[in-house]
């Protein structure tokens, strides 16, 4: 009943997110982020955070709301070229969730593959809004298709990941499109 109520809630809050045009371009914001996070992975006590000075100084607000409404930890970790990223991917332990923002250094292919090939490695979750990451391997997208938004689950490089989204789950998260 709990999950059901949780389920509810969640799609509930990204219909409105969408409809109400919280998402500016082609991007999601903290909020939607670390709620698919913490529907998708339960379970999760932290989320890291890969993102640009720029957007942390318009997100940081809404990132410590959305933490501490979905009872987050939010490590962030300033990203401003390719070196940063191969030295924080270093530092995330296994298992772990990682929600990456769009940002020039992080929209490049080099670095999608990179942050993707790591990821895999250590079966981490990767959570995006770019439909490219969301076909290239990023577990999870809300991404922009036609106009509209729709959540993307990647099982095809993330089969680890299989047995947390059996069909049930899949179809009660509102998840639009599955790569297998």
């Amino acid at each position: 009943m709990i999950m059901n109520k949780r389920i509810i809630m969640f799609v509930a809050v990204m219909l409105l997110m969408v409809a109400v045009g919280t998402v500016v371009g082609d991007d999601a914001n903290a909020t939607q982020y670390l709620t698919m996070a913490k529907m998708a992975f339960q379970d999760a006590k932290e989320v890291i955070v890969f993102i640009s000075e720029a957007d942390l100084a318009k997100e940081k607000d809404i990132i410590n709301r959305a933490a501490l409404q979905n009872k987050l930890k939010v490590k962030i970790y300033l990203i401003a070229n390719s070196i940063d990223v191969g030295k924080r991917m270093r530092e995330i332990p296994s298992n772990s969730i990682l929600v990456v923002y769009q940002s020039e250094v992080l929209r490049k292919k080099s670095t999608q593959l990179f942050i993707l090939k790591k990821c895999k490695d250590k079966q981490i979750a990767v959570i995006t809004s770019s439909n490219e990451y969301s076909e290239l391997g990023a577990l999870i997208g809300l991404v922009k298709t036609n106009g509209r938004f729709e959540l993307v689950l990647n099982l095809k490089q993330n089969s680890w990941a299989a047995t947390r989204f059996p069909t049930d789950v899949i179809e009660r998260l509102g998840i639009g499109r599955v790569i297998q």
